[in-house]
């Protein structure tokens, strides 16, 4: 099965508390961008590599994080790199920018939040190896706290059942076809549902012709997403302990 992937850099870095765009902060010395891109490059399961980086941000991003000093898409140190494209102003708009850019004759695609570093090749093994049985997949971490929905005065509603919750991840792997033209659907909905999609799952349940069920991969903690303080110090940490 040929497999692209489509890699989200993230935008500002000001609820980091610095105006550095996310993907080139630092962690351990090297932009975060850096660590997935490494294990999406090495993958044998992947071919293909889409970057979508904030509008006006791909030159600063080829020349800082692919290294490519002369403007070329292609550089040596990540081959697979085939386009950086600039992105929208939510993150649905990106995803259908990136996916638009994978070559036609993708069979599935793999969306990845850039700013989760601790993606693995094993990962990628496994969801590539579910997506050709099922159609759709995706990683998530078993809920280990009591989850309480609250109403709109943030009163305490029900309680469901913490078995049957997750805790939403990436990568989250599809059919490729099916889901470029879900997001294509989706930006075709003008209605106030369609603002409130915040991933590829509700894409793919909402817009894609006939979706297959999205079989759900559990995963753990450790594949976090850097957005404040404290998940950058809970990266280094983690680091520190693959180190040792």
């Amino acid at each position: 099965m040929k497999a692209g992937a489509v890699l989200l850099a993230g935008g500002s870095g000001r609820r980091m508390g610095s105006d550095i765009p996310k993907q080139y902060l630092p962690l351990a010395g090297r932009p975060l961008l850096s660590y997935a891109l490494d294990v999406f490059q090495k993958s044998a399961c992947i071919q293909e590599i889409i970057i979508v980086c904030e509008t006006g941000g791909e030159e600063r991003l080829r020349r800082e994080i692919l290294q490519a000093q002369d403007g070329s898409e292609v550089c040596a140190r990540y081959p697979k790199v085939s386009a950086v494209v600039p992105g929208g102003a939510e993150r649905y708009i990106s995803v259908c920018h990136g996916l638009r850019a994978l070559s036609p004759d993708t069979e599935a695609a793999f969306i990845h939040d850039g700013a989760r570093p601790f993606v693995t090749e094993a990962l990628i093994e496994q969801l590539s190896a579910l997506v050709q049985r099922h159609g759709a997949c995706a990683v998530a971490a078993p809920a280990t706290d009591t989850v309480r929905l609250v109403d709109e005065a943030g009163c305490a509603q029900e309680t469901p059942d913490r078995r049957f919750v997750r805790l939403m991840q990436t990568p989250q792997v599809f059919r490729y076809p099916q889901i470029l033209e879900a997001y294509e659907a989706l930006l075709r909905d003008a209605s106030a549902a369609a603002t409130a999609i915040t991933d590829d799952v509700q894409v793919w349940q909402q817009y894609a012709p006939a979706p297959t069920p999205v079989r759900i991969l559990d995963g753990d903690a450790t594949n976090l997403k850097i957005t404040t303080p404290l998940d950058m110090r809970m990266a280094e940490l983690l680091l520190a302990d693959y180190s040792r």
